[in-house]
């Protein structure tokens, strides 16, 4: 008999880490309960029945994306379901997916040296943030290409504003507060930011449908799908804007946990260090294995998304439990994650647990997702977050400010750090 958990809309709000401890501290790694916004839901964390969830036809995503609607639009991988959603997969993932490494590895390193030397001696300063900064000007210059420095900076400004016009998940949760008063209502400046940002994407289709330029942006907007219509102009500003913000934000907010967790840890935090020193400055991510199964470990411990959602268009069983028509069911990340019978220690940062064959792993750690809707920006986000804490190990020495008062707060529909963390400069 799967037990049925009361859970407080204001805690799930406010701390969904917290619940889930919860649930695991009473042995419950699958649960029903009732949701903000979803509803009763079948959340779970077994892998078995993870398993039999990504298997299910009558199991589907997209529709238990609706709060995030206003933010990426119908067209978005996120929200797509079906034929269509296939068809979008096939135009962007051998950008994104398989994209060109020595590309991805060059753009990411640019951004990283020119940013990372500004932070000064002893110098205390917002690493989720920072991370944020480095990670959007290499999405918007992946996209776009090597835009002109004030075209570069002006999308920059635009997604930036745009962003802090939902940095509250309630403007985006709560429709009571989708009041259009202009720029004095929260949901009014969301808007007019929306608005100026899809004005600059459809700025710059134009120019690159008059003459392509050769970046990622210009060939997605003249790509022929084998099957299917091509993109049009609205499915391309949506899957633009998904890539944009996205395809940033949750990877800073991945390398800020790796940050707080390999810099608590001592011995970790040197082994990391001296491979990277040992590989030398150019070396590619496979080159630092350390690096990448600690930031791994980290995703594991602390996955920024908390759990997928899937809609289920018929009534259907999973395990032993029936699903009924119109509900929903959570394959939860931060349960599978810390599932004490697949995983050895699960409360603990073990930074190399993923030098061994994650394989063993299957339908138990999932951070970016299931089956054919796994993150397009997958191998992209790995390869910049490996680079990039390399890339910081190699400028300096960092240390955690008041490591004690560091928890997990929402940020909008992911989890992250608070204070960012907020890190200080040692030494170079």
């Amino acid at each position: 008999m799967i037990p049925r958990l009361t859970i407080s809309p204001l805690q799930w709000m406010r701390s969904p880490y917290g619940v889930l401890d919860g649930a695991l501290a009473s042995g419950y790694t699958t649960f029903t309960t009732r949701l903000p916004v979803m509803g009763s839901c079948l959340v779970t964390g077994d892998p078995v029945l993870i398993g039999e969830i990504s298997r299910n036809p009558d199991l589907i995503g997209g529709r238990g994306t609706e709060a995030l609607r206003p933010v990426v639009g119908e067209h978005s991988l996120i929200a797509l379901e079906g034929e269509r959603h296939r068809v979008h997969r096939s135009v962007l993932l051998p950008h994104f997916f398989s994209g060109n490494a020595e590309t991805i590895d060059r753009v990411n390193r640019k951004w990283a040296d020119a940013l990372i030397p500004q932070i000064g001696m002893h110098e205390v300063f917002n690493a989720g943030e920072f991370l944020s900064r480095i990670t959007l000007h290499a999405i918007i210059e992946l996209i776009f290409g090597d835009l002109p420095e004030q075209r570069h900076n002006e999308a920059f400004q635009l997604i930036e504003a745009w962003k802090s016009s939902f940095s509250q998940a309630a403007v985006l949760f709560l429709k009571i507060l989708h009041v259009d008063l202009g720029r004095i209502s929260p949901w009014g400046r969301f808007l007019i930011n929306r608005s100026q940002v899809h004005d600059f994407i459809r700025r710059q289709l134009r120019e690159v449908r008059r003459a392509p330029d050769g970046s990622v942006f210009s060939r997605i907007a003249h790509a022929m799908p084998e099957h299917g219509a091509p993109l049009s102009d609205d499915e391309i500003v949506s899957e633009t804007v998904t890539f944009l913000l996205f395809g940033h934000d949750t990877t800073a907010a991945s390398l800020a946990w790796a940050l707080t967790h390999l810099l608590a840890d001592g011995s970790a935090s040197e082994r990391a260090r001296a491979e990277v020193s040992t590989a030398g400055e150019s070396a590619p991510p496979e080159a630092l294995p350390f690096l990448r199964s600690a930031i791994e470990e980290s995703m594991r411990l602390c996955p920024v998304v908390v759990h997928l959602t899937r809609h289920a268009v018929a009534a259907t069983q999973v395990g032993s439990h029936a699903v009924l028509r119109d509900t929903r069911v959570l394959p939860c990340m931060y349960l599978a994650h810390r599932n004490p019978q697949v995983f050895d220690r699960p409360n603990a940062f073990v930074a190399d647990r993923f030098l061994a064959n994650s394989s063993r792993y299957r339908h138990a750690y999932f951070p970016f997702g299931l089956g054919d809707r796994v993150c397009a920006g997958m191998p992209m986000a790995l390869r910049q977050m490996v680079l990039l804490l390399a890339c910081l190990l190699r400028h300096g020495r960092f240390e955690l400010v008041e490591p004690a008062k560091i928890r997990p707060v929402r940020k909008l529909v992911i989890i992250v750090p608070s204070g960012g963390p907020m890190l200080r400069r040692v030494d170079r």
